[in-house]
């Protein structure tokens, strides 16, 4: 269904976006801008950490507000600018606000699309379990695309920027579809 395909979407390009940073982003720290493979693992694992927080805060939110969409729609807008932020801030000392606010914004959403697929009319045990799995194979086809089209690009173009600016991009699709899915 329409909604299905827009939940699965709405994962998929944070998810991938989350994935090719965690895979790329200390090497491009590293090799671009002569970061130590120590302070640049420490970033991401600050974005981990910021990601954390956020899901647990998230998770307790989703108990008491109402409305869902627009728990997908502004970390849909905040994780698009965040993850281009994560590498065009490199060396400013706003880094570790667009990493941190990457790593948030990648998991805020969660508990509430999570949420939606069993608070959509006539849904029944069925199509949530359909929902589920559309979420988790889109997810995982894209996440397994994602750091390999980063690389491909990096060789190619020899920059990490195109690709990493490429799942940015995608990302933005959780945003697209919190403003196209029906409110709960």
């Amino acid at each position: 269904s329409r909604n299905t395909l827009l939940i699965a979407v709405a994962d998929a390009g944070p998810y991938a976006l989350l994935t090719a940073a965690v895979a790329w982003l200390p090497t491009y720290y590293h090799e671009v801008h002569d970061m130590s493979l120590s302070e640049a693992g420490s970033l991401i694992g600050f974005l981990s950490s910021a990601g954390a927080v956020s899901l647990v805060v998230a998770s307790l939110l989703v108990l008491r507000i109402r409305h869902r969409r627009p728990i997908l729609i502004v970390p849909g807008v905040i994780v698009g600018f965040a993850g281009l932020g994560s590498f065009l801030l490199a060396d400013t000392p706003f880094i570790l606000l667009a990493v941190a606010a990457l790593g948030a914004a990648a998991w805020f959403y969660v508990p509430t699309l999570l949420t939606i697929p069993m608070e959509l009319p006539g849904s029944d045990a069925n199509s949530v379990a359909v929902t589920f799995g559309a979420i988790m194979s889109m997810g995982s086809i894209l996440t397994m695309i994602s750091p390999l089209t980063v690389g491909i690009t990096a060789d190619i173009s020899g920059s990490y920027v195109p690709g990493l600016a490429l799942f940015s991009v995608l990302a933005w699709s959780l945003m697209v579809a919190g403003v196209m899915l029906p409110e709960t």
